[in-house]
């Protein structure tokens, strides 16, 4: 080869060289700046038919703020004439815990609740009652305890008609598979 030959496919290789070395650094560049921008209008914890909440404080990624809504379904029946007030119901998160664009309790988490009191209604113009509270969820090996309003299920009033059969009617009930709205009292930390 000549040295003219030579010397014009070294200038070629570095023109390659500089023109893939410029591309690298705009590349390098675009991609920093896309990771430091904020998100506008970022979303804050929500769950729930599509709903936002009514969240007081901004969460970040690391905690679910108060008054975020959670939407459980029921594993089983839910009957104040069975349960009393200490036991624990299974549940499973029916809509995504939405945080910053991210659901950071997915569908179908494991839930776990308790019942606070439980009521049978067993005269005329009383009606049974059934107060629940979430107390923790789990994803993956972890458990996350859950402070919750308590929410109450109540039956109809046992109306005079009823006779031998107050017992029944006056029991609160929910069946396997509804669909409870429970909203956080407290702030629940995912570190």
């Amino acid at each position: 080869m000549s040295r003219r030959l030579r010397r014009l496919i070294g200038k070629q290789s570095d023109t390659a060289e500089m023109k893939n070395a410029c591309y690298c650094t705009l590349l390098a560049a675009a991609l920093l700046v896309s990771c430091q921008r904020t998100p506008t209008g970022a979303q804050t914890a929500s769950s729930g038919a599509g709903s936002q909440t009514g969240a007081a404080d901004h969460g970040s990624a690391q905690e679910i703020p108060a008054n975020t809504v959670f939407w459980v379904r029921l594993r089983k029946d839910m009957d104040s004439a069975h349960l009393k007030a200490g036991d624990h119901f299974s549940a499973e998160v029916s809509s995504p815990v939405v945080l910053n664009g991210a659901a950071v309790v997915p569908q179908g988490t494991p839930v776990d609740g308790v019942v606070e009191q439980s009521q049978t209604a067993a005269q005329q113009g009383a009606s049974g009652q059934l107060q629940l509270r979430l107390a923790s969820f789990r994803l993956g090996l972890r458990t996350f305890p859950l402070q919750t309003a308590a929410l109450t299920l109540q039956s109809p009033v046992v109306s005079p008609k009823a006779g031998g059969d107050a017992r029944h009617e006056g029991d609160a009930f929910a069946p396997k598979n509804e669909n409870l709205q429970f909203v956080l009292s407290a702030p629940v930390n995912m570190r």
